[in-house]
């Protein structure tokens, strides 16, 4: 190794992982997609598989496993995500972030943005968070990151 080369630890992968994951799940709430949320600590937390996850959530089991494979690539891997995932959920569950995107009355189904004001359609909320709001997200992960890193 050079002399500017960093050493790489033990904890690095997970410190990744646990950064990503805890984006990941911020974003969803923030957005206000708590049954993502909520299908994933049914998943990691409470032990249950992807189809009992959907039946609770009356959602396609795709989407759960959806959910599932976008924590697997922000935890660098299942066996990681799975050790990870659980602690963050609890942490930011405990969190109560509250969401930045509301229903607007008789709006046909779209969210107002609380911060900017824009009319976004519920499949694009997660989108609008991390691409408008993205100082908000890190905020909120920089915050919580010290309660978790190993």
């Amino acid at each position: 190794m050079g002399a500017g080369a960093a050493v790489r630890t033990r904890a690095d992968p997970y410190r990744a992982a646990f950064r990503r994951v805890t984006r990941y799940v911020v974003t969803q709430l923030l957005a206000g997609n708590d049954y993502v949320v909520r299908g994933l600590e049914m998943y990691y937390v409470l032990n249950l598989s992807p189809s009992d996850v959907a039946t609770v959530l009356r959602v396609p089991v795709g989407r759960v496993r959806g959910w599932l494979q976008r924590v697997h690539d922000a935890g660098l891997g299942a066996a990681v995500a799975a050790r990870v995932a659980p602690a963050v959920l609890m942490r930011v569950r405990g969190a109560r972030l509250t969401p930045l995107l509301v229903p607007v009355p008789d709006g046909g189904g779209m969210l107002r943005c609380r911060v900017c004001g824009a009319s976004v359609p519920p499949s694009k909320a997660a989108a609008h968070v991390v691409n408008k709001h993205r100082d908000i997200v890190m905020r909120y992960v920089d915050a919580l990151l010290p309660l978790l890193s190993p």
